[in-house]
């Protein structure tokens, strides 16, 4: 008993130490900007007819001041950028890590301070993260040439089915005397419950197809 106490508290220590660290602040950078054309196009009330995709070919065909014209993708991406009358821009981006530990993991979700970001970008109006994971989109009020955002403050908490998984763990060892002493029982019924039939119907001995009383 005094080992699965041992058990118990080594995990619930290392639980302890894992919530503690992710908790603290780190530094990341946001990567991988991905222009996203038609939410872009539908912010800035740019509506497009249809879509075409073929051969990872992009053709679209949008109304722009009541005027169908035709466009492939790069000219479109070219439109937006250069365009004055377009104020607001619709990107997706990975937050990447400085550290190989204490990222987004099995372990860890990692959660993003949006207000940091905001303050230290202005031309950052609005940042969405895609449930607790290290994608997300912004919306900018220009276009984003840059490579990578720096300077990206987040921080970590351990996984809610993790912790599921612990505590039932630790509820098992707790309780694994208690369990091997019931199921020790359960057993030794089951074997006299067996017994007993076997020695009830040992009495009579099937031979040749006839059922002879001993």
């Amino acid at each position: 008993m005094k080992i699965n106490k041992i058990i118990i508290l080594i995990i619930m220590g290392s639980i302890s130490i894992l919530y503690i660290l992710g908790l603290k602040p780190r530094i990341g950078y946001l990567s991988e900007f991905n222009l996203q054309i038609e939410n872009t196009l539908k912010l800035n009330n740019i509506y497009y007819t249809n879509i075409i995709d073929e051969n990872n070919y992009k053709e679209s065909k949008y109304l722009l001041n009541n005027n169908r014209e035709k466009f492939n993708s790069e000219t479109i991406i070219k439109f937006i950028n250069t365009n004055k009358n377009i104020t607001k821009y619709e990107y997706s981006f990975r937050i990447k890590y400085y550290t190989k530990i204490f990222r987004n993991s099995n372990i860890y979700d990692v959660y993003i301070k949006t207000n940091n970001i905001i303050y230290n970008y202005n031309f950052i109006k609005l940042i969405n993260i895609n449930n607790k994971s290290p994608y997300g989109s912004l919306i900018s009020s220009k276009p984003i040439i840059e490579k990578n955002l720096y300077n990206i403050q987040y921080f970590l908490k351990i996984k809610m089915s993790l912790m599921i998984i612990l505590f039932i763990v630790n509820v098992l060892i707790y309780y694994i005397k208690y369990i091997y002493f019931f199921s020790k029982i359960i057993l030794f019924k089951t074997y006299c419950i067996i017994k007993k039939y076997i020695n009830m119907y040992s009495k009579y001995l099937w031979w040749w197809g006839g059922v002879y009383y001993v």
